[in-house]
């Protein structure tokens, strides 16, 4: 299955976000929000690291009439590197020659 284009979605949204305290959104969701405070918009990205998570927000862009709209320069993931003590497990295996990767790719194979 070939990977599938994430939606985005822009939703106007009180300034307090009391509103969306109980919104489920992925870690890697395209959920952004904006509120007008004396006639400036303000545009901030929400998610989760996990489910049970608290809400976690972002500035990520102001729009006035005299100046339009100014957003940040940070890409996604450069802006969500905290993952609030989280730990992952990883593991890298450097594949050297065709055979190491044929025998690799069987040994994971029998793990699933």
């Amino acid at each position: 299955m070939q990977n599938q284009p994430k939606a985005s979605w822009l939703l106007n949204s009180n300034q307090s976000r009391e509103d969306l305290k109980d919104t489920k959104c992925a870690f890697d969701s395209n959920i952004f929000t904006y509120f007008f405070k004396d006639g400036v918009a303000t545009v901030q990205e929400f998610y989760r690291v996990t489910e049970t998570t608290p809400l976690v927000t972002n500035l990520v862009g102001v729009w006035s009439p005299n100046s339009g709209l100014i957003m940040t320069k940070l890409q996604k993931w450069d802006r969500r590197t905290d993952l609030g003590g989280i730990q992952m497990t990883a593991a890298v295996a450097a594949v050297t020659n065709r055979k190491s990767f044929c025998h690799l790719s069987l040994d994971l194979l029998s793990l699933i």
